[in-house]
């Protein structure tokens, strides 16, 4: 069943996430998905890869004990994206299938491009995209280019975060944050973070240009 789009949010970010990040960036996701819940958004969508989309669904589950009515649904890209993933990933990923409320497979079979494609998707059927994102290459930076050029908010819970030096943030404004890596010749675009006050000041002193 295609969600409503006004009250849905997609997750997307990198599958390899520093260990010192891991327990920060699930306090995040929590908070955030508490925030959503708040402003009305019942249906989550995430892509089921390794790394921050397990992350988000997990917390997506436990927000679900106290809020019976929201939705995680799983976006499969294919049916065999797990096909080369170790015993314990394949069983972290079969567990998740079976608690997601819904779960949407758009293709059979493997093909170059089903990941793109299933992020688009997620992108397409959302009006509100939560990101973890600190580097300027791959389909975290693609998925979230492709949102800000649908005009649909990002919010990166990265900025929150102790990330790499691969790339600088400047803070523009309260809500407004441009990302400019060492290795682009312009910005990438802006990107809306949920800014948590803790960290602010940490940010500002962190990431002068």
């Amino acid at each position: 069943m295609i969600p409503e789009q006004d009250k849905t949010v997609c997750f997307t970010g990198h599958r390899t996430i520093m260990p010192s990040d891991i327990k920060p960036l699930m306090n995040a996701l929590d908070r955030m998905i508490q925030l959503l819940i708040s402003e009305g958004y019942t249906t989550f969508l995430c892509g089921g890869a390794l790394g921050f989309d397990m992350l988000a669904e997990e917390a997506i589950i436990r927000a679900r004990k106290n809020h019976p009515h929201i939705r995680l649904v799983l976006v499969i890209p294919c049916r065999e994206q797990s096909a080369r993933w170790a015993a314990d990933e394949k069983s972290r990923y079969n567990d998740l299938l079976f608690q997601a409320d819904d779960f949407i497979v758009l293709s059979p079979h493997y093909y170059a491009g089903c990941m793109l494609t299933r992020n688009r998707y997620m992108v397409e059927h959302s009006s509100r995209c939560i990101c973890y994102l600190f580097t300027m290459r791959g389909g975290t930076m693609s998925t979230v280019r492709y949102a800000l050029q649908k005009q649909i908010r990002v919010d990166n819970l990265a900025m929150d975060l102790v990330v790499h030096n691969s790339a600088l943030l400047k803070e523009d404004a309260a809500w407004n944050y441009t990302f400019i890596s060492r290795f682009a010749g312009k910005n990438a675009g802006t990107v809306l973070s949920h800014p948590f006050q803790i960290r602010k000041k940490k940010w500002n002193h962190m990431w002068k240009l």
